[in-house]
């Protein structure tokens, strides 16, 4: 992945924090708190995006490849990475105010399918701090609508029921719980048992706060919770008797952005700022408004119009006050149609459901075509693309009591 040595980095880092070797050893700080990283799917001659958490502001932060095992050399005074003799350094970058440092680099093509890279993140070798290990395997060249992976599942909830979170996990909502889940659909641990069943109609993972955000709908109170999605511990909840959600999102300022369906027919797209019980409408409305998606960029998305005919894709702007609208697409014409959810990838191919039809379209941002996925006979429910495992997740009413959940290669 590099050809620069990580010993000489990390010496040159402790040199300008140290003069003399002897003293280094009597001055050295404690270990400090863990990093965390982030790490997209390993595609060769594609972007690889490695991102780094909760670090010091200001700090320079190195990103390590090789493979899994143990590292200590001299410079770090007796601490080790968890990394095999010697890494290879990815690239480095100095943290943001937020705590974030981004390196991004470019596999070559070579990299051959199958292999597998550990990355592993540090800083300050005076009290290293450091990451978890992650690694990512290179996949085979697949095209879009294979099957990657096909699981059963409990019942789906209605909307918005997929999304991840940033240790590598799928998060589903099955059977009225919140289902954790990993890259290949492997069942790893079940986060939030609802007392209700169906009662998690949608949500959401919040990177900022690194907390799930879910909208229960039951009566007599309709209610927003937050828990932790690694415990299900509840970290905060928010009660509301007046928003009614069709979906939602966290969006990149930290607000919590929702459909509300004021009555039949009537809409709104409401916004709670900074995680307070504070909300206001931005008066999109319209008839039929059925989803509302984020993008990693600067634009919203969300399905409006008739459902049976006649919906269309609005996009709206994310940076400007207000959300003011950029304009709409026509979404295909296909008798009956009923398109309820939508997600993105970080090319800006949009994918949609029509439960109708039983079909999964993916649409160039500007509303084109490209490409669809049919499922004669099946119902898609919920969508997700995940950056990290660079695939694109659909739960399914197979059949009467029979539900899936698959992994799809993305467009």
């Amino acid at each position: 992945m590099s050809t620069r040595p990580v010993s000489t980095v990390l010496a040159l880092a402790v040199a300008a924090c140290a003069s003399g070797g002897s003293d280094l050893d009597l001055q050295r700080p404690p270990p400090g708190p863990p990093l965390h990283l982030a790490v997209t799917a390993l595609l060769p001659g594609e972007a690889l995006e490695l991102l780094v958490e909760d670090a010091t502001p200001g700090a320079t932060v190195y990103v390590l490849a090789g493979h899994p095992g143990t590292w200590c050399p001299a410079v770090l005074g007796g601490s080790c990475m968890d990394l095999a003799p010697a890494p290879s350094v990815v690239g480095s970058a100095v943290a943001s105010l937020d705590g974030i440092a981004t390196v991004t680099v470019t596999p070559p093509v070579s990299l051959p399918v199958g292999s597998t890279w550990s990355f592993q993140a540090g800083s300050e070798p005076m009290a290293l701090r450091k990451s978890q290990v992650v690694d990512r395997t290179v996949p085979a060249p697949c095209t879009f609508g294979d099957v990657l992976a096909d699981v059963p599942m409990g019942a789906p909830h209605d909307q918005d029921n997929i999304d991840g979170d940033r240790d590598d996990h799928v998060i589903v909502g099955e059977g009225g719980d919140i289902v954790l889940r990993d890259f290949d659909l492997g069942l790893t641990g079940i986060d939030y048992p609802s007392p209700y069943a169906f009662a998690n109609h949608a949500f959401d993972y919040d990177g900022w706060t690194h907390t799930l955000v879910i909208y229960q709908y039951y009566s007599p109170t309709p209610r927003l919770r937050r828990i932790d999605p690694l415990t299900g511990a509840d970290v905060g909840a928010e009660v509301t008797t007046t928003l009614n959600f069709g979906n939602g999102y966290v969006d990149r300022f930290g607000n919590l952005n929702v459909v509300n369906r004021a009555a039949r027919g009537v809409y709104t797209f409401d916004t709670s700022f900074a995680h307070t019980d504070t909300w206001a409408g931005v008066g999109l409305g319209g008839n039929g408004v059925d989803v509302v998606r984020n993008v990693d960029s600067t634009r919203a998305y969300k399905v409006s119009g008739t459902v049976g005919g006649g919906q269309v894709l609005d996009v709206y702007d994310l940076t400007l006050h207000g959300l003011p609208w950029l304009g709409s697409y026509s979404l295909p014409s296909v008798p009956g149609s009923i398109y309820l959810d939508l997600t993105i990838d970080e090319n800006e191919t949009l994918y949609l459901t029509d439960r109708a039809n039983g079909i999964v379209y993916a649409l160039a941002s500007d509303g084109t075509m490209l490409g669809a996925i049919a499922t004669p006979g099946e119902v898609p429910h919920s969508l997700h693309w995940n950056r990290d495992a660079h695939a694109l997740y659909a739960s399914y009413v197979v059949s009467s009591g029979v539900y899936a959940l698959r992994k799809y290669c993305g467009w």
